[in-house]
């Protein structure tokens, strides 16, 4: 009977890939470090939740979180929070990718990456919970106290670095074009992690590496034979303009409604959408009214 981990491997990537998307989108609204100068010796990459995890001083955190504007200071916090509570999750989701793919490919370098992903998932949650009491703080304080996430984001990176080298390792020794392109994937982005606790901008190279690996993860579990994919897609392509007609009709229907058929006030918990013409007989005549 085949084994059915790569079917799930599939199906965590593709739910894994999303996730880190929209947590993407989310942070892509917090305002950038880059707008305002920042203390000295702070830890600026360009992308803010990295700062904050990475920020050495307790004045680098608050500059990254609060910038110059106090609008803008309240606004990341929620950001900030939001996204963190987000990466709860996704700490699962890569969890469970790297153990997944690890028993995958059965290797003696298997146990290796467990061994280093797993502590990082771990000190990646203790990292989030100190980000969380820094943003409490900084709701009701100006200032924050106390141990930064600096120490935990750092042992977190380190730990994902090595992880991500050792799979390179494992999967290297694999025959086929897409294991050396995978594991030379792998290996740079190790490379590209550990680079950045040192060189900040190369930590962003490395989120971008981190995209390609999943891609090519996705690459080597797919499950659907290449056949099956151009049936499906010749498929698509002869119900085209009945796909489009029914999105046109979906998204006019109710702007017609809205355009052609006049609305009343509600008075007496009646409806908004009144007849276009009501008649009310009296006893010396008639009068319209709408």
């Amino acid at each position: 009977m085949p084994s059915r981990l790569p079917h799930r491997l599939f199906l965590l990537l593709i739910v894994t890939m999303l996730w880190s998307t929209a947590m993407g989108l989310e942070a892509g609204a917090i305002v950038s470090p880059d707008s305002h100068q920042p203390p000295p010796n702070c830890y600026i990459s360009g992308k803010a939740i990295l700062d904050v995890e990475l920020s050495p001083t307790a004045e680098c955190f608050e500059s990254v979180v609060r910038q110059e504007a106090t609008d803008h200071g309240e606004r990341n916090i929620r950001l900030i929070r939001t996204n963190t509570y987000m990466d709860f999750l996704f700490i699962l989701l890569y969890w469970s990718v790297f153990v997944l793919f690890a028993r995958i490919e059965e290797g003696r370098w298997s146990n290796w990456v467990t061994g280093f992903i797993s502590p990082a998932a771990l000190f990646d949650v203790l990292e989030n919970t100190r980000i969380l009491k820094g943003l409490s703080a900084l709701s009701i304080a100006a200032h924050i106290e106390g141990l930064l996430p600096r120490p935990f984001s750092f042992v977190k990176w380190t730990l994902l670095g090595l992880a991500f080298g050792a799979l390179g390792i494992l999967v290297w020794w694999r025959k086929g074009r897409l294991y050396r392109l995978l594991a030379a994937a792998l290996v740079a982005s190790g490379v590209l992690t550990l680079g950045g606790l040192v060189i900040p901008k190369s930590m962003v190279y490395a989120v971008f590496g981190f995209a390609l690996v999943f891609v090519l993860l996705l690459a080597r579990v797919w499950p659907y034979p290449f056949a099956s994919v151009l049936q499906w897609i010749e498929y698509g392509y002869l119900v085209r303009f009945q796909v489009l007609a029914a999105l046109l009709l979906t998204l006019s229907l109710p702007l017609a409604r809205e355009t052609l058929i006049p609305h009343r006030r509600t008075i007496m918990g009646q409806s908004l959408i009144a007849p276009f013409y009501c008649h009310e007989e009296i006893n010396d005549g008639g009068r319209w009214f709408s």
